[in-house]
């Protein structure tokens, strides 16, 4: 897998996402990419996750779904603490301009 590739594929769609926000929503949409192995995948709506891990030769989308119902519940704030890590440790991306933000970024 490509992993430059896999990423730069998503930060286009989510630039093309962007622009079609109004202009006053825009700020809502934040993306921050970071140099790390992945943890989990979380979806995320309201106070409901389904997470899946990363293992081995297996995308995370393809493996079991963990659903958590509840923010304040142990697996929740689990959760909740590991995106918290990760969007501390993330570089910020500008959208209307995505390559020039990540052409610093190690991918």
């Amino acid at each position: 897998m490509n992993v430059r590739a896999s990423v730069e594929y998503c930060l286009a769609g989510l630039a093309q996402l962007n622009a079609e926000i109004p202009a006053g929503s825009r700020a809502r949409l934040q993306v921050r990419l970071y140099n790390s192995l992945p943890s989990i995948a979380v979806f995320k709506a309201d106070q409901h996750f389904l997470v899946s891990s990363f293992l081995h030769g297996q995308l995370a989308i393809d493996s079991t779904q963990i659903e958590i119902d509840g923010a304040d519940t142990v697996m929740g704030e689990e959760v909740q603490q590991e995106l918290r890590t990760l969007w501390s440790i993330g570089k910020d991306v500008d959208l209307l301009d995505w390559r020039t933000s990540v052409a610093s970024i190690s991918l």
